[in-house]
């Protein structure tokens, strides 16, 4: 049996069929983008704000620095100057800390967004996917249907045609080989006569 390579017959019907699926799961997955856009959108105004803060922070821990530095050197106590090395090394691990927290921040607002970008391309090749799934599905019921419309007309314009066996995996098999049943009378009636 020779295999058609068109797999839109019914346009109206596959297209019509094919698109009201992928606009459903389209919907559904636009929503889920929305959700996750959303609460990406809210994560990343929250990182904004603490990274903000977080360089107030250390901006603050440098006057401090600079505040006990200047301190120290005005006073000669040994102890002072002891304790004012102390609370410098303190204050500067704590700036090299909060630095590092300001770069996982930006790193994870960088993260936010890339993963709101790979939502969108991977839903839209999906939908692009279920659009060709179902216009191949649409195919094995609207090519049944093709071939029953050109018999029955084939029998209006006074012909009885050569039925064909539809594919193994065509839907409407139990309709079609009625039909083909009902040509095969018409024409032992038609002899008949």
């Amino acid at each position: 049996m020779k295999k058609r390579k068109q797999q839109v017959i019914d346009p109206h019907f596959q297209r019509r069929s094919a698109s009201g699926m992928t606009a459903f799961f389209m919907l559904a997955f636009t929503i889920i983008i929305i959700l996750v856009g959303v609460n990406s959108y809210h994560h990343n105004q929250q990182l904004g704000a603490i990274a903000e803060s977080q360089k107030e922070i250390v901006a603050v821990q440098h006057d401090i620095i600079k505040a006990v530095d200047v301190f120290s050197k005005n006073h000669s106590q040994q102890q002072l100057q002891v304790a004012t090395g102390l609370i410098k090394k303190d204050l500067t691990g704590n700036i090299e800390k909060m630095d590092s927290h300001i770069q996982s921040f930006m790193h994870l607002s960088e993260y936010n967004t890339l993963l709101i970008v790979v939502i969108l391309v991977f839903t839209m090749f999906q939908g692009f996917i279920l659009y060709r799934m179902m216009i191949r599905r649409t195919h094995r019921i609207s090519g049944p249907i093709y071939r029953l419309t050109q018999y029955t007309q084939d029998i209006i314009d006074g012909n009885y045609p050569e039925v064909r066996p539809l594919r193994e995996d065509d839907e409407l098999q139990d309709y079609f080989q009625l039909f083909s049943e009902m040509i095969e009378v018409l024409k032992e009636r038609e002899e008949e006569k």
